[in-house]
Order: C-alpha cells, then structure tokens, then sequence
C-alpha cells in the first residue's frame, strides 16, 4: 500500500501509512473500511508502526523527571518549549498526543463494528472472534484513558463527576459530530470497556503488543489507583501478579550496553512506547538531579538506567530497548501498585514486603539490605521508590494529579528557563493539557480552561 490516507472527519486526524500486510495493504474507496475476515481485523490492530502501540508523550515533558538543560530548550520546538514552561496555550503545530489515541479509537471501532457482520462456523473461529473484539475493547479503553490522562481533569469519584471529559468516540462513522462527555461517563466508559474484555482475553499472549487478562487487571490496577480506589486497585494488581508476576534481577544485565533493557522482556505485560518527540531524543536532555542522586551505589538501577555526559544523567532504562520511552504495563508497576494499596488500607508490613521482593532484584548481589519504616514512612518510602522504578515510564504525571490533593505530598513544580522562573502549583488548572488548536478549530468543542 502507498500513501493510504484516512481522513477522520472532525478529530482533524491524518493517518499515513505504508507498505503492511492483508488488510492494510488495500486501498479503501471510501472514507471507512470495514474489514470483513478476522485476518483483517487482527493485521488492522496489530499496525503498530502506525500508532496502535503508542501513547502520549508531553505528559513527560511537562512533569518533574527531566531537565530541559540550555542547548536543549533552544532546539525545542515551540510546542515543546510552551509545554516545558507550563504555558497557557501549545499544541498549535503539534496534536499527536491527541491523534493518536483517536486512531486507536477509531480502529478499535471498525473492528468492533466489523466483527458483528462475522459468524463464525468453528470453535476455534468463535473463540478467535471473541479475542478479537476483547483486544479492540482493550485498546480504545487504553486510548480513552490515555487522552484523558492529559486533557480532563484527574478524576474525583462524587466530586467532579461532571468536569469536561472528551469526546467519546464509539462508532466509527467520521460524520458524526461528538461533543465532550462528563468525566464520571468517559470513566465508566473505560472500565466497562475493559470489564467486557476481560473474560474474552487469554491470560497472556505470546505477543507482547496484544492485549491479554493480565494486560486488563494492569491497566485498571493503574486506573483505579488514579482515582484513588485503593481496593479496586489492590484487587486487579493481586490478580494481574497471579497471572504474571515475574521480576527480571538486574544482575543479569549489561549497564554497558546502550540500552541494557530488551524489548518484550520477562516484566513486559503489554508494550507500548510514547510518541517519538525531539525533546525525549537529545541528549541534552538531562534526568532531574535529584532524582539520579537518589540511586545508592549498590542499586544496580544507578548504572542501568543512566548515561551520564557533559550535561548531565541522560535516561537509557526504557523497556522499549531503543529510544523510545517504554509506557506500556509491566509487572514492577503492579507490584509497585499493590505495595502502595496495602500501605494505604493499612497493612503496611505487606506492603514493605512487595516493595523488597523488587527492590532485591535492583541491588547488587549480596549488598541488598530490606527497607524498614514504620507507619506513615512506609508509604513515604514507597512512593519514593515508585518514582524512581517508572521514571520515564508516562505514570509520574498522573501522580502528581492525585498526589497534589494530599497536603503531605503536594508539590511546587519549578524551572528556570533564560533568567526567568516558571512555576507550576499543586492542583494548578495548567495540569490539564490544551487541547489542539486544530481540533478546536475544526470540531468546535470546548478548550480547556488554563488561565
């Protein structure tokens, strides 16, 4: 296929795509396509070349993990630097964060649609079809959460149920104008969606880039932790770990090696990577300081994660084993989140015991002493250890979010950019992102208010 091109109506969405396999490789005549073998509808979700494996990235940008150093900041481009400096108003030339979710959207859609016209005559076809519309559920629930991680408010249960969400787009027809939903509908929306996934899934599949049951109980482990339902949470993280639970010991890898972390390796539960953007690509681009002086000598992540040049530490620990930032789920997150909810309904002892079943796996053979705390310091200490474990990893934007709303751990963000001093305050509106300039322009939805 050359230069297949889908308009997606009001998103003001282009897709380009080339050469691909089945399905992909025809050229639609019409604006929609409806794939109508379930070949297609697997080729369709697995075009991860195209989108169906990434995630945002200005959340990283806009958070505490990286340092814009000067030379850096200087080759940015203007969105970049406008989302650096927590300004106002950017994604003017930039709607990737936004676009790319909505393909995934849109492409769940057509399989969803497209599987209803399909009956199959074999067992085996039957239990593939139900695979297939699991995966899709999956990953339009994974694009809904992923926009509205970035471009809704956090999400208060009871509080803000009415706060502007974003469109939910469920049918795959371009024509159809689709205003923004409330944020208790949009939530609802993706944890019914992946409620109904769940039983359609197997427990892992052997490709790291499809969805599974263990991928599901992830992803609403890390919703629910989000919205800070610390049982939900607890409850999907005990059996996404029942179903996966491996920890790769860092010992075993080469800190000498560009990337010491592969692809697809043994904690990967589901492999997404954030849109490719040039701030995450230079090197010039530093680890915040006080983050990498956090590392003590004999954690082995101190080596494997950092590579340390003129300007500073620059991050090479993505489990994406390229430069691209690994978003995906993975099995230190859940146990990450399962320490933090047992500490948080109090049982804090299990919760430390979580934190050093991982933390042993990071040290250096033979120097791991456990981490001991008592009471509110267990907490502390797992939420010290969980931004360091997923730095980079897209998660520390939503923890700021809802960390914000405790006075304990609320926090003043600050940069000083040319001489001048830039701030972003805790529960600040400027923790929601603008929405692009085109898609206002071309659907008329409503901005976000970041004044």
């Amino acid at each position: 296929m050359k230069g297949i091109r889908i308009m997606i109506g009001v998103w003001g969405l282009m897709v380009f795509m080339s050469s691909c396999d089945g399905f992909l490789d025809e050229r639609p005549n019409k604006n929609i396509v409806i794939p109508n073998t379930l070949d297609d509808m697997q080729a369709l979700m697995d075009a991860s070349n195209w989108g169906m494996n990434q995630s945002p990235g200005f959340n990283l940008l806009s958070g505490d993990e990286l340092v814009a150093t000067p030379n850096a900041f200087l080759v940015y481009s203007l969105d970049e630097q406008e989302a650096y400096k927590w300004s106002e108003s950017f994604f003017e030339n930039e709607a990737s964060d936004w676009s790319v979710p909505y393909s995934q959207v849109f492409y769940a859609n057509v399989v969803l649609e497209g599987a209803e016209e399909i009956n199959p005559l074999s067992e085996e076809d039957r239990s593939r079809k139900e695979e297939i519309v699991g995966s899709a559920l999956f990953l339009r629930a994974n694009g809904f959460y992923n926009l509205l991680s970035q471009f809704a408010p956090a999400y208060q249960p009871g509080i803000n149920d009415g706060a502007l969400g974003i469109p939910l787009r469920m049918d795959p027809n371009i024509n159809i104008r689709v205003d923004r939903s409330d944020l208790k509908t949009c939530y609802d929306q993706v944890i019914g969606d992946l409620s109904t996934a769940l039983p359609l899934l197997r427990d892992m599949t052997i490709y790291k880039s499809r969805p599974s049951k263990a991928a599901v109980h992830a992803l609403l482990a890390r919703i629910y932790l989000s919205i800070e339902d610390y049982e939900k949470a607890l409850t999907h993280a005990n059996s996404a770990l029942g179903i996966h639970d491996v920890l790769i010991d860092y010992n075993a890898l080469n800190p000498n090696l560009r990337f010491p972390i592969p692809a697809f390796n043994e904690e990967v539960i589901y492999h997404t990577q954030m849109v490719t953007y040039l701030f995450s690509a230079l090197v010039t681009t530093v680890v915040n300081p006080e983050i990498y002086q956090s590392f003590e000598t004999n954690d082995l992540r101190r080596r494997v994660f950092f590579l340390n040049n003129a300007f500073g530490a620059v991050f090479k620990g993505t489990y994406s084993g390229t430069n691209n930032m690994f978003s995906g789920l993975a099995s230190n997150e859940v146990y990450l989140i399962k320490a933090e909810c047992e500490a948080r309904l109090g049982d804090g002892e299990t919760g430390l015991q979580v934190l050093n079943s991982l933390l042993e796996k990071r040290w250096v053979t033979g120097n791991f002493e456990p981490k001991e705390a008592t009471g509110s310091g267990i907490l502390d200490l797992i939420l010290e250890e969980r931004r360091k474990e997923l730095l980079y990893r897209g998660v520390r934007w939503t923890d700021l979010r809802r960390l914000n709303r405790d006075p304990r751990y609320a926090k003043i963000l600050e940069r000083n950019i040319q001489g001048e001093n830039f701030t972003l305050e805790p529960n600040s509106s400027r923790y929601t992102l603008p929405i692009p300039l085109n898609e206002i322009n071309v659907s008329g939805i409503s901005q976000n208010n970041r004044n």
